[in-house]
């Protein structure tokens, strides 16, 4: 008889998420080809400076980019192109503060509604995107501007 607590592999394994690992892995490939054709559209959108309206151009398309694809792949594709630390910091921002408009926009998002519906709570993609759309550009402006803040100050 297991003692209680006891860790069990093939118990682990069944409850991992795999179909949303497979999911991750389709949008990193899917990212790794766009990027290659598309680097110097990307380089011109993200633009390249350090000043309050760069690192909201820089957040603004990063936000678009992860709600359309998702954050993890976004970030990664993105991420030679915020080689300086503030350029990082909005980024970091932009990816995991902005994608809550549309449901695949993070795979946090994906577990939430996968264990809302476990639970018996149906949350529409509508809705989530609407509530979203209500908080995000403030959420991300505000985090991009205490960026900004802080290079100016330093």
């Amino acid at each position: 008889m297991r003692q209680p607590g006891t860790v069990v592999p093939r118990r682990l394994v069944r409850l991992a998420p795999w179909d949303m690992a497979a999911f991750a892995l389709g949008l990193f490939l899917v990212i790794a080809a766009v990027m290659r054709p598309a680097h110097t559209l990307v380089a011109e959108a993200l633009g390249a400076g350090t000043g309050a309206g760069d690192l909201l151009q820089l957040a603004g398309v990063a936000t678009v980019l992860a709600n359309a694809t998702n954050n993890l792949p976004t970030y990664l594709a993105l991420e030679p192109f915020a080689a300086e630390p503030a350029r990082a910091a909005a980024l970091l921002v932009a990816v995991n503060v902005g994608p809550v408009v549309l449901i695949w926009g993070s795979l946090a998002n994906l577990l939430w509604r996968d264990r809302c519906r476990v639970r018996g709570l149906e949350v529409s993609s509508r809705r989530f995107a609407l509530e979203g759309l209500l908080v995000m550009p403030t959420a991300v402006a505000a985090g991009v501007l205490a960026v900004a803040l802080a290079v100016a100050a330093r």
